[in-house]
């Protein structure tokens, strides 16, 4: 470092401390670093509001949203009845009006899904509890300097967990720097393969909120088959006395080591899917997936002049192979960016996967799968139904295959023909329910279903909003059936997705879309984010040798919802 010194020993810097800045580009040299302050910006630079440190924005009131919308029409003069008593020329000449009142509809408030736990966790044990042999309670820094004693820490946090049914046979705590992370967890993965009781082994990670080393563990779970869960240790502090914070955790740690929460069941009218095919009231038999995608940012000049492979796109998937039928494991695949449209080939080969998984832990093939898929519009339902005819031949050439046959023993049933029920689910839309209250406006309550008027007549549609905003305006899940082939109703199907918002497990309330969707969603993310850490992209390496080395279906963690 001494020749860079010498380079800028005649320029007065104030900030000499900071980090030198290295050209990534691959016409310039590599071994030409620059300090940070002599750089100047360029002209026209765009830079997000997030990087300013601006402050986020507030969600808007309910009743400020209409009136800023009904203020915003009006200065498009857009109303028909405008205060300038002028028509808007180029609407009139499209024959169209927009009228000051919205339009009005009725909603029904459906039954809450019920959870066969108190609603306060608290005072109850977990459905199916986990049992950990191992956890590893690990501080990324002394937590003295955050008034935690370590030891009372883990004595507190063991026996909460002990409170809720869960087992854990032996623990241990160190503090353990990042730069040391990664030696620490091959030093145990080298452990485990002699000593049985690191089996199921959680490794709890708590660091500074300025550590900001999530993704980094998550990568190593990966490289190591190991569990993590990711704690910021301002939140440790708290666990204490916040036994809220504390539920939170343990709903987590509880599901990552391969337990239930609490089991859903759903209004009376979605038994009739159940109970179409002799199965018990929990659908046993049924398999219910989601899936989405989610595509990468657009690459660099530095990246497109590199021969090297662009970030791909990734497909999240989830369905009910867990411990309990209404238990959501998933995983996620790679395939060509920016494409919305998921490519046979990966549906194939996850379809079969997920069939595997399903038939292993219940016994039977599903004679019911019910898709719920997120991110696509109106105008894309086509490429759903492309998608949904690459299910049922999966799913048929599942059931005669050679890998069925060798790893769960079972005949070749070549009259296996499930049926299928395909829903779109989907927040990207426009629409926006007010419930009237005199003068002012609210939300609808939770579990408020809208099903004519703002709907499409020539599908089975409706809007569901299952949750209950914390602030600001709710936005209702748009949900289209655009395929059943056992002719259910709109009450089954309403009161079925309206369950599903209630499977999240690592909370008692109900989230605004079905667990499948959400979960897909979150493992997508996962996918993308283990992406960037990896960075593997070289020459000659493919998709298929990413997901050989990032997804977790060829691990010991296929069965295990990592990411909750």
């Amino acid at each position: 470092m001494e020749p860079v010194k010498n380079k800028f020993s005649s320029v007065n810097l104030k900030l000499g401390k900071w980090p030198l800045i290295v050209s990534m580009r691959q016409r310039r040299k590599m071994d030409d670093p620059t300090k940070f302050e002599l750089l100047k910006i360029k002209k026209n630079q765009r830079v997000s509001l997030k990087k300013q440190g601006a402050a986020p924005v507030r969600a808007m009131r309910v009743d400020d949203r209409w009136n800023r919308t009904h203020n915003d029409l009006e200065a498009l003069n857009l109303f028909v009845d405008s205060r300038e008593n002028t028509m808007n020329s180029v609407l009139r000449a499209f024959g169209m009006n927009v009228i000051r009142k919205p339009l009005g509809t009725k909603a029904i408030t459906r039954r809450m899904a019920e959870i066969s736990t108190n609603f306060d966790t608290r005072y109850s044990v977990f459905e199916t509890a986990a049992h950990i042999t191992t956890l590893y309670i690990i501080f990324s820094t002394d937590p003295s300097s955050f008034r935690i004693d370590k030891v009372e820490f883990t004595i507190n946090f063991i026996a909460a967990a002990k409170k809720k049914g869960m087992r854990i046979d032996h623990v241990h705590s160190d503090i353990v720097p990042h730069t040391e992370l990664f030696q620490y967890m091959l030093a145990i993965n080298e452990k485990r393969k002699k000593d049985s009781n690191l089996k199921n082994t959680i490794f709890l990670y708590i660091e500074p909120d300025e550590g900001k080393h999530h993704d980094e563990l998550k990568l190593f779970e990966r490289r190591f088959c190991i569990v993590t869960q990711h704690l910021k240790m301002e939140n440790a502090t708290q666990l204490a006395y916040k036994k809220v914070m504390m539920e939170n955790v343990l709903l987590k740690l509880n599901i990552k080591g391969g337990g239930h929460n609490y089991n859903v069941k759903p209004e009376i009218f979605a038994y009739v899917i159940f109970l179409r095919y002799n199965a018990p009231l929990d659908g046993e038999k049924k398999m219910i997936m989601g899936y989405d995608v989610a595509h990468p940012t657009g690459p660099s000049r530095a990246e497109k002049m590199a021969d090297t492979l662009p970030d791909p796109s990734v497909v999240g998937f989830s369905f009910n192979g867990g411990v309990s039928p209404d238990s959501f494991i998933g995983d996620y695949h790679f395939q060509q960016p920016t494409k919305e449209r998921v490519h046979d080939d990966v549906l194939n080969v996850r379809m079969k996967w997920m069939l595997l998984t399903f038939e292993t832990r219940r016994g039977v093939l599903p004679p019911l799968i019910i898709v719920v898929r997120d991110g696509i519009s109106d105008g894309q339902y086509s490429q759903g139904m492309d998608e949904l005819a690459a299910l049922r031949e999966a799913a048929r050439e599942y059931a005669v295959s050679k890998e069925r046959t060798d790893k769960i023993r079972k005949l070749p049933d070549p009259h296996y023909n499930p049926n299928f029920i395909f829903v779109v689910a989907t927040k990207r839309h426009h629409k926006r329910i007010y419930v009237e209250n005199g003068k002012s406006h609210d939300n609808m309550p939770a579990m408020s279903v809208v099903d004519d008027t703002i709907t499409n007549p020539s599908l089975l549609e409706f809007f569901l909003q299952s949750h209950t905003p914390l602030q600001g305006m709710a936005k209702a899940t748009k949900y289209t059936v655009l395929k059943d082939d056992i002719g259910t109703t709109s009450d089954a199907m309403q009161s079925l997705m309206g369950a599903l918002c209630f499977e999240h497990q690592v909370s008692m309330n109900a989230i605004s879309i079905p667990e499948p969707v959400y979960q897909s969603d979150e493992w997508a993310k996962r996918g993308a984010t283990n992406v960037r850490k990896f960075n593997p992209f070289e020459k000659g390496f493919t998709y298929e040798d990413l997901g050989n080395k990032l997804s977790y279906w060829n691990s010991s963690l296929d069965k295990v919802r990592v990411n909750a």
